[in-house]
């Protein structure tokens, strides 16, 4: 038997996927924030991460 979208849906499977989604991205933020926070960064270094995090982050994704 095929899993249509409408049934996949009735069986939850697009909130498992939404919360398994925030997760990793909790996760994601976490490693990034203890990266960044074990590296000691000076001011001038710290002002170029929301620049740069974002721009890698887009990278991976696509």
């Amino acid at each position: 038997m095929r899993l249509t979208i409408e049934a996949a849906h009735r069986c939850g499977i697009d909130e498992r996927m939404a919360s398994l989604a925030e997760r990793w991205g909790e996760r994601i933020s976490y490693l990034i924030d203890a990266v960044l926070r074990d590296l000691e960064l000076t001011e001038e270094q710290r002002a170029r991460v929301p620049q740069i995090v974002p721009r890698r982050l887009w990278e991976m994704a696509s």
